[in-house]
């Protein structure tokens, strides 16, 4: 029998043991890891969970305050649909419990103010959304007679409708808030057959069917300009008065070769304004104005005759000045009577351009024959050189936004409109320019109360045109359609060419209506809680 030598089996008995202290701290170790592991996951379990009910929570207030944004437009736009105050309106208030989720320590705090004076400072500086016919500081008012002379009035809107809405809603240490700008809206939402407050009067778009708010430059680049708005008016004492006045509310130029078969008038919102408020630019003596020039601020000397005596048979500058800074120059009949300072110190105040929120998207007209009967809107139009006629009553609204381009750039050859003037009406309420290249008679009417518009070319417009700037550099006849400001509401039986809006009984835009223009939301409360 073999024997193992004895220092064999000692070498081999520490091997055995190293192995198994090996095993043990492997077996420690793996423990410790799997401890570890289980820890981490543990941990990240939790987070899960925790981030879960984050998020479930965050998206439970969201919707609650959210609830209680719509809950605020509804009762500001059901008050103006019946009439009655809005009970929340400039007010902090509670949503009705009843509305609420079904969920636990869960309120909702609705605060409904008017924008600030900071706030639309900001928006008249860097908001697409802001609008100088929606800035009440820009309509009439005491306010507006401390302007400087050269802010025009620039809307009829003297309250500001505009609204901000901003709802927190709370659970527990949790808030969520959300804030939205609510711009007024004018329009007549789609299948209301009537919005119109009870007591409400109305008036029309084209009080002044030829307005240059800030300028009016009749001056044609070549040939005779001829601007009429048809027929005279005989008096019971057999005096001449015209129905028709091309009106500025600042500045008005009567260039060579201009014949005015009407009045011209000049309002500004300050009396005594400097010289030159209407401007004689007629060195040649061409030019010839049928009716009374009336300003109630200084003018030129070009439009004055000698005080007291009536226009001669060849004086063509028929109209004798009748200045209300001076009422005692002015004697005599016809058209050398002076006119009150009362009714020529009010501005023609634009009101806010039409909309229409069942309008559609314009269809190319750089590849259509055709225009149907419709609402329409688009960012800018031209036919570049492509032919359209319209066929029965279209209305184009032209809105802002990234185009720089001009909103309106027609030669009216290749826009045709086959129907009365009024069948055609082109809105825009933007600052960009309305170019009309007369190479082909045109009826339509153009509202575009903030933009320069301009009209070239030698054939013939009829309509109306409301603009800043107006500027007739045509030559031919600008046919003005005096039965567009014949007023009325719509359906009520006015004339079929009345372009009207809802008013107050001070003659101010009612507001139809609200719509949200801007959203912000906020993982905090930004309404003060009870």
């Amino acid at each position: 029998m073999k024997k193992h030598s004895p220092n064999k089996v000692r070498r081999r008995l520490p091997n055995r043991e190293r192995n198994r202290a090996m095993a043990l701290v492997s077996i420690v170790v793996l423990g410790a890891f799997a401890i570890a592991v289980m820890m981490t996951m543990y941990q990240l379990a939790i987070n899960v969970v925790r981030s879960e009910v984050s998020y479930k929570t965050a998206a439970e207030l969201r919707n609650a305050a959210e609830i209680g944004v719509d809950y605020a437009v509804q009762q500001l736009n059901n008050s103006i649909e019946t009439g009655d105050p809005c009970a929340i309106d400039k007010t902090i208030s509670d949503l009705p419990s009843a509305l609420l989720p079904d969920s636990t320590n869960l309120t909702v705090r609705i605060n409904v103010r008017e924008i600030g004076a900071t706030e639309w400072g900001n928006f008249a500086a860097y908001s697409a959304i802001y609008s100088v016919a929606l800035d009440a500081s820009k309509g009439p008012g005491a306010g507006v007679q401390a302007r400087n002379y050269d802010d025009v009035t620039r809307t009829n809107i003297k309250t500001n409708y505009w609204r901000v809405v901003e709802s927190t809603a709370r659970k527990g240490g949790f808030a969520r808030s959300i804030k939205v700008y609510l711009q007024p809206r004018f329009d007549k939402p789609p299948g209301a057959s009537d919005f119109r407050v009870t007591g409400s009067t109305s008036a029309s778009y084209f009080n002044s069917p030829m307005l240059g708010n800030s300028l009016l430059n009749m001056s044609p680049a070549s040939g005779n300009l001829t601007v009429t708005g048809g027929a005279d008016v005989m008096t019971e004492d057999g005096t001449v008065k015209y129905k028709f006045a091309a009106q500025s509310n600042r500045l008005a130029v009567v260039g060579d070769n201009t014949s005015i078969q009407g009045d011209l008038r000049i309002t500004n919102n300050k009396a005594g304004a400097p010289t030159s408020v209407a401007q004689y630019a007629s060195p040649s003596n061409s030019s010839l104005i049928a009716g009374r020039v009336e300003s109630n601020s200084d003018i030129d000397a070009g439009f004055v005759g000698n005080p007291g005596v009536l226009p001669t048979p060849g004086d063509t500058v028929r109209a004798n000045a009748d200045s209300v800074s001076s009422p005692s120059n002015r004697v005599g009949l016809n058209n050398t009577n002076p006119v009150s300072s009362t009714e020529l110190s009010s501005q023609a105040a634009p009101a806010p351009v039409m909309t229409d929120s069942s309008a559609k998207a314009l269809p190319d007209v750089t590849s259509v024959s055709s225009l149907s009967s419709g609402s329409y809107y688009t960012s800018s139009l031209s036919t570049a050189g492509n032919s359209v006629t319209t066929t029965g009553s279209v209305r184009i609204f032209v809105q802002d936004g990234a185009s720089s381009d001009a909103a309106v750039d027609l030669s009216t050859s290749t826009f045709i409109n086959s129907g009365s003037p009024e069948q055609l009406q082109i809105w825009y309420s933007g600052t960009r320019a309305v170019n009309l290249n007369l190479d082909a008679d045109f009826k339509g009417v153009i509202y575009a109360p903030n933009a320069p518009v301009t009209l070239t070319g030698s054939k013939d417009f009829s309509g109306a045109l409301v603009a800043d700037k107006l500027n007739l550099l045509n030559s031919g006849t600008v046919n003005v359609s005096n039965s567009l400001s014949s007023g009325g509401s719509p359906g009520d039986g006015s004339p079929a060419g009345s372009v009207s809006y809802w008013t107050n009984a001070q003659g101010e835009t009612l507001v139809q209506g609200y719509k949200v223009v801007g959203w912000h939301e906020y993982s905090r409360a930004i309404v003060p809680g009870p």
